[in-house]
């Protein structure tokens, strides 16, 4: 508790309250079922919103989709940018404490959890390439190139380098939104510069051990 009541007197630990909150909430952000539902329902919305409201992006479809033999895929979140069709899986799932922590085994299972999660945006993705026109939607005829992702409330830790899980060198395929529009439209940062030297006591990394400029 960030208060502490001593006689006539109340002392407020304010250094406290982020760990108080946390903890308060923690228990909701792993409960399954309806509570789920509703946080996952509600991160897909504020993704899509946060699309919507970027210009220089054109929204594309949400929900269920229906090819012309009648397979239905689930979708998301999407949008165009010149000829790319990007496809987005929201996940808004919570991070176990272990994971600040550094656990090797809340790690692995969380990697393997959002590389399951990559898995099935790619084949969404590839199911949108062989199949452009369904029944209740139409790939633009300009899309020539389709990307996918995975959308997460945090910033994630990526373990491999492989070329399967980044756009770039610099941004991974799981990622927050931002980062995702950042790059889908020309507009991010440069992480990484030649001029800094890694032997500097100053030196900081990326999630790929790249160093960063200060």
């Amino acid at each position: 508790m960030p208060i502490l009541v001593h006689g006539d007197y109340t002392v407020w630990d304010y250094a406290a309250i982020p760990n108080f909150l946390r903890a308060l909430v923690s228990s909701v952000g792993f409960l399954d079922g309806e509570p789920a539902n509703h946080k996952s329902a509600a991160f897909e919305k504020e993704v899509n919103d946060l699309i919507a409201a970027t210009n220089v992006v054109t929204p594309w479809e949400v929900g269920v989709l229906r090819s012309q033999d009648g397979r239905e895929r689930e979708l998301d979140a999407s949008f165009v940018v010149g000829d790319v069709l990007y496809v987005v899986e929201c996940k808004a799932f919570s991070a176990n404490p272990r994971i600040d922590r550094g656990d090797y085994g809340a790690l692995k299972g969380r990697w393997e959890t959002l590389d399951n999660y990559l898995t099935q945006a790619k084949t969404m993705a590839d199911y949108l390439k062989h199949n452009r026109a369904g029944r209740n939607y139409r790939v633009p005829d300009a899309v020539t190139r389709f990307e996918y992702c995975v959308c997460t409330p945090l910033a994630e830790y990526i373990p491999s380098s492989d070329k399967a899980y980044w756009f770039d060198e610099e941004t991974p395929r799981i990622c927050v939104l931002q980062e995702l529009l950042e790059y889908a439209t020309h507009e991010k940062p440069k992480l990484i510069s030649d001029d800094v030297s890694p032997t500097s006591s100053s030196a900081k990394f990326d999630r790929r051990g790249r160093l960063i400029p200060p």
